[in-house]
């Protein structure tokens, strides 16, 4: 760490590294008499011992950027940063990367004027660390251009890709998990993500199966590379959840193999390297479950595969008709 210029602290959950890696980049062109400290640890397990690294940045730091999302708002190790940057005195700017609504902020990162990216707000997120380090934004590095492409990774509008449920829309480049293999695996691209390369490397979203999505379909935009394996997470009324594995290697509906909790769901064969929607129609093997379906808590993927939307949604009709025209369409036939 260079001792010489002054450090900006960039908290954030790994597994939305890429994004991060890509606002680093840009601050660091726009600022570079500026220092700026990634941090990379994702989880604090109790009476862990943080590296001698992280806490030396955080001494040094004259501002800690906390850059959160709905999937990692409620981050141990997140919090822990902010909290520890904001008893130091140092100021705090809390970056929010998607649509998560400012209310939705608890202490330490409610008591900071937090930011929503656009490309005004980046542009005078420079200039703001540029007042605090007492150093000069690079004219060339403060491109209006290219703090328009980060944006363009973050922003929703109409049919974009992301995940849905229902009509809220969230960024599908961040809050993937790895669950299996190696997270290297793991790629975010301009308009779709890249999951594994085999099918021994999973990958989960959110990172917890915290959402409470609609139920009543479940579909996705995807390039077959080699075969399709994408899970959804239903949980019941009774407390149970169990696993709707949508794939290509099956031939046969229901739970038919093991693990005994997924619910299997054949996919007609479909040419590799060409996009397809799937479509799900999960209201009509319900009566299967021993349960109600409740609502769509998560979602598992195994590679590889590309993956550009995912909707849970209680009608057809929140699924943009350009998707929908070719889509496959399955339903129960039990």
């Amino acid at each position: 760490m260079s001792q010489q210029k002054p450090v900006v602290f960039i908290s954030h959950a790994e597994f939305e590294a890429d994004l991060i890696r890509k606002l680093a980049d840009y601050l660091q062109e726009a600022l570079p008499d500026v220092f700026f400290f990634v941090s990379s640890s994702d989880s604090l397990e109790p009476g862990a011992i943080w590296t001698q690294e992280i806490r030396r940045a955080l001494q040094d730091a004259r501002i800690v950027l906390a850059c959160i999302s709905r999937q990692s708002v409620d981050r141990p190790w997140v919090l822990f940063e902010t909290g520890f940057g904001a008893g130091r005195g140092n100021r705090v700017i809390p970056l929010i990367l998607d649509d998560l609504p400012f209310s939705a902020l608890t202490p330490p990162l409610s008591m900071f004027q937090a930011v929503r990216p656009d490309q005004e707000q980046f542009v005078k997120l420079v200039e703001s660390i540029a007042k605090e380090t007492n150093t000069q934004p690079d004219t060339a590095g403060l491109d209006r251009a290219a703090a328009s492409r980060l944006v363009e990774a973050l922003e929703p509008g109409g049919s974009s890709p992301g995940v849905y449920l229902g009509d809220a829309w969230n960024n599908i480049r961040i809050g993937w998990s790895r669950y299996d293999g190696d997270p290297r695996t793991f790629e975010a691209h301009k308009g779709y993500v890249s999951i594994g390369r085999s099918f021994t490397d999973g990958f989960r979203y959110p990172p917890r199966d915290t959402l409470m999505g609609p139920w009543h379909y479940f579909a996705f935009r995807a390039q077959r590379r080699q075969e399709i394996h994408v899970y959804a997470i239903l949980k019941h009324v009774d407390g149970s959840a169990r696993k709707l594995y949508v794939s290509s290697i099956v031939n046969s509906w229901g739970f038919t193999g093991d693990p005994t909790d997924e619910f299997r769901v054949p996919i007609p064969p479909l040419a590799k390297g060409r996009w397809k929607v799937i479509v799900v129609d999960v209201r009509s093997l319900e009566h299967d479950f021993d349960s109600p379906v409740r609502g769509t808590i998560g979602f598992r993927v195994r590679g590889p595969l590309w993956l550009s939307h995912m909707w849970c949604v209680d009608q057809l009709t929140q699924i943009p008709e350009e998707y929908l025209e070719e889509a496959v369409r399955l339903s129960y036939p039990g």
